[in-house]
This record gives C-alpha cells, structure tokens and sequence, in this order.
C-alpha cells in the first residue's frame, strides 16, 4: 500500500517501502502527500519557501541529498511521520461497551455487520471489527460474562459475514505495514486495505 510519495532525479538513490519513489511528479497518486526532493530541479515550477517546506495542501519539498544532506534526513523523516498519521485520518474507532447498551443498540450493531460484513481480528482480549470505514472494539472478557463465551465468537462472526484473521493475515500485514507504527486496533483496517 502506497502511503506517500517522493519524487526525485535519482530513484536508485532512495528505497522505502510503502512509498511511490518518482522522477517526474505526474507519476504521484494525488490522494497521498508529495515531496519533492531538489531546491535546483523544481524552484522554476514552484515558489519555494525556505521557512516552510509545504507548497500547497498535500505537497512538500526539502533539499535533495547533494544539495543539504541534513535538512533532508530530518524532512524526509517528518514527511514518514506525517504520511503515517494520514494513513489514519479516515479511522474511526468505537468501543462497544455491552452493560451500557439498550436492546435497540444492540440489535442496529448486529443489523449494521449483517448488511455490511467486516474483517476482524482478536489481540489482548479484544476483538476489533473493520467494517464501513469503522472500527468496533469488544473486550472479550465483557461478552464472556454476557453470556458470548470466545469459542462462539467464530460463529458468530461468520454469521455476521466478518472474515476473522489469522496468523497468515497477520503476518502479510506485518510484511506489508512493518515500517509503519500502527496499533493492535488498526489490524483490520490495515487488512481492508490491502485487498
């Protein structure tokens, strides 16, 4: 999955996983945020601040590794950080806390993954369910003592038609995703956007 992009003269110089590496800015996927590696290479196509690395909304630059090596292993390194929070700026997450539930609630939850399905995934006693660009999160210590003991979690998932991972899945995100800070809750979102 591609979380940003960089665009510079020499791709071979440069190799991060997770990131569109260009030498020509119409290669970028507009919808992740752009840095542009060369004060000489891009100053007659854009207005340049030297106080301020940002161009316009999504779009950066900094100095390229011959011109000021040290300003940009510490830009390139904020630009990873803030392509990293992007990545999460679409993730809702609710926790679902079933004592403080109302019968109504509970069923419009179980309408909402019966109609749109989801992927899951279980971590420290919680599960996690991705599902229309939400994440829920059930502590399953909770369910156990409202009477949904673990070993019927499976069931009930598959008839909600949310795909549960296992360790394969897990482990393809964390090959994928390895650079990437994320947490246990992020899982299934990462999963969703991968396929």
């Amino acid at each position: 999955m591609i979380i940003g992009n960089i665009v510079l003269d020499k791709i071979k110089e440069l190799k991060i996983p997770n990131y569109n590496i260009v030498n020509d800015i119409s290669l970028v996927n507009n919808k992740r945020p752009t840095l542009i590696l060369g004060y000489h290479k891009f100053k007659g196509d854009y207005e340049l601040d030297f106080s301020n690395n940002k161009i316009k909304d999504n779009l950066y630059w900094t100095f390229s590794k011959d011109e000021d090596r040290g300003t940009l292993n510490k830009e390139l390194y904020d630009f990873m950080l803030l392509c990293e929070l992007r990545l999460f700026d679409n993730f809702k997450y609710k926790y679902v806390d079933p004592f403080n539930l109302t019968f109504g609630k509970i069923k419009k939850i179980i309408n909402f993954f019966i109609k749109n399905g989801g992927v899951g995934n279980i971590s420290d006693s919680m599960l996690f369910i991705y599902s229309d660009n939400k994440t829920f999160g059930f502590n399953l210590e909770t369910l156990k003592i409202c009477n949904i003991p673990y070993n019927k979690i499976d069931k009930l998932l598959n008839r909600f038609n949310i795909k549960l991972l296992g360790v394969k899945d897990n482990n393809k995100i964390s090959d994928e995703f390895g650079d990437i800070t994320y947490d246990v809750a992020h899982i299934p979102f990462l999963y969703n956007n991968l396929t």
